[in-house]
């Protein structure tokens, strides 16, 4: 009788080991979808923070050709020449030196973007084939402690 008891503390253990697996394997799946939705709002934001670093680059563009613009026409209307035009000041010129180092920015802006994009899909990737294998391997190890189990009562059944 204590081994016909010792047989059913196994295959009780078995079974709940099973069930285990199988809930782990849901836990990992959820884990993995968490970290999926957290990867594409962070690439929501950075969609969105891109926009607007292109909406405020092109605001200053348009700033600076007018700045440019009425600059020049200063220039023209008062027909200064280069000594009355020091008088003037360098506004047109201090205003494309400034729009060079937007331009720069918002370049590095980009670049850090596409990389920073580049690294969270690849993270989305290996999160995806990795959630993929535990699932197998999980649903595999579920199946064989069942059949395991299956196995065992047969045999106990035999035994009695």
């Amino acid at each position: 009788m204590m081994a016909s008891d010792a047989q059913v503390k196994e295959i009780a253990l078995l079974r709940q080991y099973a069930n285990r697996l199988d809930t782990f394997k849901d836990v990992i799946l959820g884990g993995c979808l968490v970290l999926q939705h957290k990867a594409e709002n962070i690439l929501d934001n950075i969609q969105r923070d891109g926009s607007r670093a292109k909406s405020v680059h092109d605001s200053c563009s348009e700033d600076t050709s007018d700045i440019v613009r009425k600059y020049e026409h200063i220039v023209e209307h008062y027909r200064l020449t280069s000594n009355n035009s020091v008088l003037l000041g360098s506004t047109a010129s201090d205003a494309k030196q400034k729009m060079r180092e937007i331009d720069n920015c918002i370049n590095d802006i980009n670049d850090k973007a596409a990389q920073i994009k580049a690294l969270i899909t690849g993270l989305q990737e290996r999160t995806a084939a990795y959630a993929l294998v535990i699932r197998d391997m999980a649903g595999k190890g579920c199946e064989q402690l069942t059949k395991r189990c299956d196995i065992l009562e047969k045999y106990k059944e035999q035994q009695i």
